[in-house]
């Protein structure tokens, strides 16, 4: 995997997941608790996010661009 750290704080995957539907069911709190446990990371184009039989072990969320 060829990613970066894209300076990921708590408060930034806090921000990120507040934009997203799929987090709509969560509190407050529980959105804190989450965004203590994320990093948010930035792909170069075509870099492979994962490979086929990877194990796993991550979610992903795409917050812009594309992934095929």
């Amino acid at each position: 995997m060829s990613a970066h750290s894209n300076g990921s704080t708590p408060s930034r995957s806090l921000q990120a997941m507040s934009r997203l539907p799929l987090f709509d069911t969560l509190t407050t709190e529980e959105l804190s608790v989450l965004s203590h446990h994320l990093r948010i990371l930035k792909f170069a184009p075509f870099a492979p996010v994962f490979e086929d039989g990877d194990p796993g072990e991550s979610c992903y969320v795409v917050l812009g661009g594309n992934v095929e």
